[in-house]
């Protein structure tokens, strides 16, 4: 989900990521781990993860942001994307417009 933080630039998203399907996490079922991202250049500003290991390695954390930036330049709106990974390939599942940007303290 792509998010603006209070006072800081457009260019950083919200990425939120949980093992296996994304029904746990929409449910509030589970504490997903959470990456704040600048589109651009894949750098992690922010990271929470919920457990001991993280579910996403530098690369597929760039390649997320990097998707994300190239969705709202062709549409020119901000996007919430759902993905998935296989075999270490990135694969979009669907996206759609963000209505409400919430600001994130």
């Amino acid at each position: 989900f792509g998010q603006v933080r209070e006072g800081s630039p457009s260019r950083l998203i919200l990425r939120k990521a949980v093992s296996g399907l994304g029904e746990a996490l929409v449910s509030g079922n589970i504490t997903p781990d959470s990456y704040v991202v600048d589109k651009k250049s894949g750098r992690v500003f922010e990271k929470f993860l919920s457990k001991h290991q993280r579910l996403l390695s530098p690369k597929q954390i760039k390649k997320i942001a990097g998707t994300v930036d190239k969705l709202e330049k062709y549409f020119s709106f901000p996007v919430d994307m759902e993905w998935t990974f296989a075999s270490e390939k990135l694969f979009i599942l669907q996206s759609r417009p963000i209505t409400t940007l919430q600001v994130i303290n």
